[in-house]
């Protein structure tokens, strides 16, 4: 539901849409990592950690941003080696 709602929402610099997707952004990443963690991929989920805490330290302003474009990337990995 989160990237449903951070994807019908691309205004996010308006007042109410800006907040349904800042919203469902971080929806998508708490649930990547929770099914990051119950599927047991602890190498991805080191690396959206890393990749992200080490982004955030360049650019703060969009840390939201990051995590959730890092979480997408990791959980797409994550579907993909299990295959």
């Amino acid at each position: 539901m989160g990237m449903l709602f951070a994807g019908t929402t691309p205004l996010y610099k308006q007042e109410f849409e800006g907040k349904i997707h800042y919203t469902g952004g971080i929806i998508a990443f708490v649930c990547g990592l929770i099914w990051l963690i119950l599927s047991h991929c602890w190498i991805t989920l080191a690396a959206i950690v890393g990749l992200g805490g080490l982004w955030t330290i360049f650019d703060r302003k969009k840390y939201t941003f990051i995590f959730e474009f890092v979480s997408y990337i990791a959980v797409c990995l994550a579907v993909l080696t299990s295959i």
